[in-house]
């Protein structure tokens, strides 16, 4: 049966899917609320007659366009203009705000195989590795420019990145560009 989720006052703008299966964790995000939600518990909540409650997990952060929970369900990465907020999944708490971007970030992700390491891509046509540690402080950022004029061996685009995707069993990443590349 369709579950019926209220919470946000404004649009949902961006939802994801953790990657465990128990719990199975639904995170939403308006422009007013970050909200985790245990699908399993709502159901439950529904079938007892009860309206269905998630966490609140942020608040004003602004528009989100993306979200990437972290492989252990403990972190949410929030893509929110120029800025990654890295929040605690299982209550209001914001334990880095990553800058540096100079172009809106459309995507993010936390490395499967380096759970601390989150890799960010934006539109001003750079993708980011950072470290988040419980120090909260960027430990390791990587900039990559990719043009016309890069080396050989990176992909010759001049778009924003639009899209990350991580392929585990080979320890790669990939981003997808404006272009198509």
């Amino acid at each position: 049966r369709p579950l019926h989720l209220t919470g946000h006052h404004s649009s949902v703008s961006a939802l994801v899917f953790g990657e465990k299966r128990t719990p199975l964790l639904l995170c939403s995000a308006s422009e007013d609320y970050v909200i985790v939600w245990d699908v399993e518990c709502c159901y439950r909540q529904v079938r007892e007659g009860i309206i269905a409650t998630g966490v609140v997990v942020g608040t004003m952060l602004g528009k989100a366009v993306h979200l990437s929970l972290c492989t252990l369900n403990k972190r949410v990465a929030v893509c929110s203009g120029s800025r990654v907020i890295v929040v605690n999944a299982k209550r209001q708490e914001v334990l880095a705000v990553l800058n540096g971007h100079l172009g809106p970030v459309t995507a993010s992700g936390f490395c499967p195989w380096e759970p601390s390491q989150l890799i960010s891509v934006s539109e001003d046509r750079t993708f980011k590795v950072i470290r988040v540690l419980k120090t909260r402080q960027l430990s390791f950022v990587v900039f990559i420019i990719l043009s016309s004029f890069d080396a050989k061996e990176y992909c010759h685009t001049g778009c924003p990145l639009l899209s990350l995707f991580f392929m585990d069993k080979h320890r790669q990443f990939v981003t997808g560009s404006a272009d198509g590349q």
